[in-house]
């Protein structure tokens, strides 16, 4: 994995901008998620190859951001495709040929990489190639919410939208267009939490404190204090941990 490792970081230096904050920020957003990803493949116990493939992903899958931050100079999701343009850079240019790595996982890699970013997986997946989507799925989120807590650009002081509401209390995947204001975005990475697909996922997320760094790092209203503290309970009830509400 060190190896893999290299590669992808020559790949970036050589390629991309360093002292760009953007470039900077999604490498190291990549390598964070690499290594959840292998956190989370021991979890699910799997073989030696699948820990290294899983990996592998981590790496993979946000490649199409640093063309993006060069086309646009921002990430936007609804504008640019970057897991289809990950897999852009990994099989139409030929970077997976840097890796060793089995001809016969080329597709597992193609879809997890290309449904990572996606509002719903499809339904026609194999249950190998839905496995590594989920984790990359998984992983990605979780570190998205600690770069986005980070930025401290988050709030729950604005009115929410009805729907992004609903979509959350249902487990629905919420529809990025439908984000009307930095309060639809909290109950976004609320959701994250609230709907990880692995339950090792969740032990990841609880270890890492990533929904009390939630509770202490959102400001809210007053008026909107009740409707947090619901969605927070929320995330408690349905993933069965002891984080307790701390305001």
């Amino acid at each position: 994995m060190e190896n893999d490792l290299n590669i992808f970081s020559d790949y970036v230096m050589s390629n991309y901008d360093m002292q760009n904050k953007l470039i900077n920020e999604k490498y190291t957003h990549s390598i964070r998620v690499s290594m959840l990803m292998i956190d989370l493949a021991l979890r699910l116990d799997l073989s030696d190859e699948d820990v290294r493939l899983a990996f592998q992903i981590g790496l993979f899958h946000d490649l199409g951001r640093f063309k993006e931050v060069i086309r646009n100079q921002k990430f936007n999701n609804l504008i640019f495709d970057h897991g289809a343009y990950s897999n852009k850079i990994l099989f139409n240019d030929g970077f997976i040929n840097n890796f060793d790595i089995d001809e016969n996982d080329y597709l597992t890699i193609r879809k997890a990489v290309y449904f990572h970013n996606k509002k719903d997986l499809d339904n026609h997946l194999t249950e190998r190639e839905a496995l590594f989507a989920n984790m990359i799925r998984d992983m990605d989120k979780l570190d998205v919410i600690n770069v986005v807590l980070k930025k401290k650009i988050l709030s729950f002081t604005k009115k929410h939208n009805r729907e992004v509401l609903a979509n959350y209390f249902k487990s629905e995947t919420i529809d990025l267009k439908n984000l009307k204001s930095p309060t639809d975005r909290v109950i976004l990475y609320l959701s994250f939490l609230k709907d990880l697909h692995f339950d090792e996922s969740k032990e990841i997320a609880e270890e890492r404190h990533d929904l009390n760094k939630m509770i202490s790092g959102i400001p809210v209203s007053y008026d909107n204090k009740e409707l947090f503290d619901h969605l927070v309970s929320k995330i408690n009830t349905e993933n069965h941990n002891k984080v307790k509400i701390k305001r």
